[in-house]
């Protein structure tokens, strides 16, 4: 039996409850950001944001770093609470927009782009779409969206940098990743011993890793960190040695 904490290691910051869930999983949590996410502030788009308040329009959010940024700054600043109709991924992008968008209406969700993409598609009723993302998302939906013959606005509301750390990883039992530019961001300083476990939020993120090493990669059922630390935890209490 495994009496002593599970060292891991967080590619972001979590939250301070996500801390207390690690701490009562028996983990110890180090964390150490390999991103560093900042708004993007616009005059065009703080000029667009003013007529689209006033319709209905329908709008993708494929992360909550995209959620946050566009309620501060461009939002709540200036008293708008809009009636969009909402398609965005779950679990934490899901539970921003529910949080910061209480007027809008939560349209579809799904737990990644490609999929969230088809489902928009198999709808048939979104003919023009405003994809409120990052400076690096992914290729998977707005190719699928145009190629359906979709109009597709993308606005980016925030920068995702790499900023990596070299880290001794040696004492790690596993680490949390994220998100595909912070693996590529980890890796490029980094790499793990064979024991150590790779957990991903979700399936874009596992397929992701194996591109960087061949460590065991287990992915969270839901994709959350709360999710995360839960599978990691029974995951490493069932292969510990007595």
């Amino acid at each position: 039996m495994h009496n002593n904490p599970f060292h891991i290691l967080s590619t972001k910051a979590l939250l301070p409850n996500q801390l207390e869930t690690a701490r009562q999983l028996g983990l110890s949590i180090n964390e150490i950001p390999v991103l560093d996410i900042q708004p993007v502030i616009s005059k065009s788009l703080e000029e667009r944001i003013s007529t689209l308040v006033n319709t209905n329009a329908n709008v993708v959010f494929t992360s909550a770093n995209a959620v946050k940024p566009l309620h501060t700054y461009y939002l709540e600043k200036n008293g708008y609470s809009p009636n969009w109709n909402i398609y965005c991924l779950q679990a934490g992008t899901l539970k921003s927009v529910q949080q910061l968008f209480p007027g809008s209406k939560v349209m579809q969700t799904a737990p990644d782009g490609k999929q969230l993409a088809e489902m928009i598609v198999r709808e048939n009723i979104a003919k023009e779409i405003v994809f409120f993302c990052g400076n690096q998302r992914r290729d998977e939906l707005p190719s699928i969206l145009k190629a359906h013959g979709i109009n597709l606005e993308e606005w980016i509301v925030y920068t995702n940098n790499a900023i990596p750390k070299q880290v001794d990883t040696r004492h790690y039992d596993a680490v949390l990743f994220f998100s595909p530019s912070g693996i590529r961001s980890f890796f490029s300083m980094n790499t793990l011993a064979a024991h150590t476990v790779c957990v991903a939020i979700g399936p874009t993120t596992a397929s992701a890793i194996g591109s960087h090493t061949n460590n065991t990669v287990i992915t969270a059922v839901e994709p959350s960190p709360e999710n995360m630390l839960s599978t990691v935890s029974n995951y490493l209490k069932q292969h510990s040695k007595a």
